[in-house]
């Protein structure tokens, strides 16, 4: 469910569903009604604490009007892959679809037609907190390239990142969702049927916050008699929670476990999780809680539900805690076979929210703050970049930083404080947009070469490279700003995928990054250590695979989840299981045997492993593959058998 509805929610946006009761905010819907009707501010980004009712609001301001009337468009952000590409494609979709623009100036033209559909025009983004990898990207490309005639409206959790205050004066204002006022707060409450003493008792200890008002209204009917303790105001809405959740049906409570551990949920997923649960009556009873909202989809708790029911179960019962998640991997895994590239993001999204590894979750599920804007440099950065080079590089080493800054400036990005002041850059950029050959003089790049040529990768696929990042205040240690810069180039894997197949780094502290790397199936290039006047820089990996980003998500999620040690292949020690003994593979013996693994019986051309696999565009007549399915069979001793060779085809997994 959205941010301040009350047990149910209002239709927004063409998107049926329950139609309830809306109170108070009067103050901020005459804001939005007047930035609806005059334009100004050209954005508008409100910001609140969780239940808050920032949804609600924007719900309420989006409900159709007079014919005539400006236009409200309103897009979740929780469905919008966090690319250009994919915010576009979802604007589309709102707008009616724009499939004949593309090529140079694509986004000025599909803005342009936006405002053409009404005199005047409003482009809401509710949930805003997920979307913050393109943050940077809405303020510098999308907003310039807005028409007088259309407004933007930003809602989320966080307040905006102090950048977005350097837009031309008058064009910028944030809006601080507070309380609601103690009138509309025992209005909200009354029309949920509550008994007059305990409306009191719930607005006195709710403090005007909307979804602690409407669960301790659900618990209230539930449970009159529910003792209320004066407890801290950031417990409260647990203690409702409680109390609503604890007089619910064993199913039901079932159900909701099993939704607060997904991103969505849906009839087969459920299905997967609950195989004793018939899946059209589990999702018509949790279609029809007042906590759960009808999203594109799927169902979705709200959030601070959700989070408080999954910690609840994994503090309760970790077993089951983990068997859900289990089930749901099983699912994805299967589903992201064969799933169409528009539905991609919603299945990787689905893998991320699934996992508990933080340096992967955090960037597109964030759980606090940014106070670093990510950018490109421009040429007014030169003399920062440098004071930070020459902070930190001996003399050599600075001199190879700068003669990229001289011959590939695009590939840095600069990491700004509030007050616009560069306090960290990345050195970033792909195969696909430069010849790394012409580098070859960096020893780094040299080290990465030799890599590439002894574990090479198709053409049709890319690798991404960090030349360098560093920060003012730590080097290329862990900091804030650095943080802010890795997170920022998740986005990048997700603009890349599914071409994306490794990522090359370089460090002077391989004892931070060099584990970490390893856990996500990377970790120091073996012989990849190259002095630079007297200091060791290490040459750092990470290992996608065949199947890209979606597919390294999978095999993270499978290491994190546990699953059974019985399973074939052990992804992060890359070693066969057995008889209970574990035996190491070489690299190609186990990209072979994952590939062979991640088609779940299909059989494989030669040609097909020839080409994903070792980067050959046709059947040269090698016989690698040959060599490496003998070698891997000697390998599985008695389970030998379980590759199965396909007549003139080539082989299956069994």
């Amino acid at each position: 469910m959205g941010e301040l509805e009350v047990a149910v929610q209002v239709a927004a946006v063409g998107r049926s569903s329950h139609v309830g009761v809306f109170v108070g905010r009067r103050g901020e819907l005459s804001r939005l009604r007047a930035l609806r009707d005059y334009g100004t501010p050209q954005v508008l980004f409100i910001h609140g604490l969780v239940g808050s009712g920032k949804s609600a609001l924007i719900r309420q301001f989006a409900m159709p009007a007079w014919a005539g009337d400006p236009i409200v468009i309103a897009l979740d952000c929780r469905e919008v892959e966090p690319t250009e590409r994919g915010f576009l494609a979802a604007l589309d979709d709102a707008a009616g679809g724009f499939d004949d623009i593309d090529g140079d100036g694509v986004v000025l033209r599909r803005i342009a037609r936006l405002g053409r559909l009404a005199e005047r025009v409003v482009l809401c983004l509710d949930h805003y907190e997920v979307l913050r990898l393109l943050d940077t990207w809405l303020r510098q490309v999308l907003v310039p390239s807005l028409p007088d005639n259309l407004s933007l409206v930003l809602a989320g959790r966080e307040e905006p990142n102090p950048a977005w205050s350097r837009l031309p004066t008058g064009d910028f204002e944030a809006m601080l969702l507070g309380p609601l006022r103690p009138e509309d707060s025992a209005e909200l409450v009354t029309s949920m049927g509550v008994a007059a003493e305990d409306v009191v008792v719930i607005t006195r200890f709710a403090g005007g916050h909307p979804l602690t008002l409407v669960l301790g209204a659900l618990a209230a009917k539930e449970r009159p008699a529910l003792p209320i303790r004066e407890v801290a105001m950031s417990r409260l809405l647990d203690e409702f929670a409680r109390a609503y959740l604890d007089d619910l049906g064993e199913e039901t409570q079932s159900l909701l476990e099993a939704a607060a551990v997904v991103r969505r949920v849906s009839r087969p997923l459920l299905a997967a999780m609950l195989p004793d649960v018939d899946p059209w009556k589990g999702f018509s009873t949790l279609r029809a809680l007042p906590i759960v909202e009808i999203t594109a989809d799927g169902l979705a708790l709200h959030e601070a539900l959700q989070q408080t029911i999954a910690t609840q179960l994994r503090a309760a019962e970790p077993a089951q805690h983990r068997a859900l998640r289990q089930r749901a991997w099983g699912y994805f895994r299967e589903e992201l076979r064969n799933v169409p590239r528009s539905d991609l993001w919603r299945h990787t999204a689905d893998m991320i929210y699934l996992l508990e590894n933080k340096a992967v979750r955090e960037a597109h599920f964030p759980s606090g703050a940014h106070q670093f804007a990510i950018e490109p440099a421009t040429p007014a950065d030169a003399a920062a970049i440098n004071g930070i080079i020459d902070r930190h590089e001996p003399p050599a080493a600075a001199e190879l930083l700068r003669s990229w800054w001289s011959r590939c400036p695009e590939a840095f990005r600069v990491a700004r404080d509030r007050h616009g002041a560069v306090a960290g850059f990345s050195i970033i950029t792909t195969s696909g947009r430069i010849d790394l050959r012409k580098f070859a003089y960096d020893p780094v790049v040299a080290s990465w070469l030799e890599h590439l040529r002894q574990n090479p990768i198709p053409p049709s696929q890319e690798f991404l490279l960090i030349r360098r990042w560093l920060t003012w205040e730590a080097g290329d240690g862990p900091c804030e700003a650095q943080a802010s810069m890795w997170l920022d180039l998740k986005r990048t894997y997700m603009e890349l995928r599914p071409h994306l197949r490794r990522n090359y780094g370089s460090t002077d502290h391989p004892e931070i990054y060099g584990p970490v790397m390893k856990q996500l199936n990377g970790g120091l290039i073996p012989g990849g250590v190259v002095e630079i006047d007297g200091r060791e820089y290490h040459g750092l990996y990470l290992e996608f695979g065949p199947s890209s980003v979606d597919g390294w998500l999978t095999r993270i999620a499978a290491e994190e989840l546990g699953l059974p040690e019985d399973d074939l292949l052990d992804v992060r020690q890359r070693q066969v299981l057995v008889d209970g003994r574990r035996v190491d593979l070489t690299p190609m013996e186990f990209e072979v045997m994952h590939y062979l693994r991640e088609r779940n019986g299909d059989t494989v051309a030669r040609h097909e492993l020839l080409a994903d696999i070792w980067g050959y565009e046709a059947d040269v007549g090698s016989n690698v593959v040959d060599a490496v399915i003998h070698t891997l069979r000697k390998k599985l001793g008695g389970k030998a058998s379980m590759i199965e060779t396909v007549r003139g085809v080539g082989y299956r997994l069994c």
